[in-house]
């Protein structure tokens, strides 16, 4: 059987990236149970980007994980 495809919305997104968000421990556990690839779309990936702007180690997360 094969695994289940995921799609990524903005909130877990952003929380992943954000170490600083009060989701971000449960994001990643839930995200270290998945098997990749992971799908998103442009629209979340903006959404995310406008959202983590606020954060300079978020931006800085998205530059190292070669996403911006």
């Amino acid at each position: 059987m094969k695994p289940p495809k995921v799609v990524v919305d903005t909130g877990p997104l952003v929380a992943y990236l954000n170490k600083t968000d009060q989701y971000h421990e449960w994001v990643v556990t839930q995200f270290a149970a998945l098997i990749p690839p992971l799908f998103t779309c442009e629209a979340v990936i903006s959404e995310s980007c406008f959202l983590l702007n606020r954060y300079e180690k978020s931006r800085m997360s998205l530059w190292n994980r070669h996403m911006l």
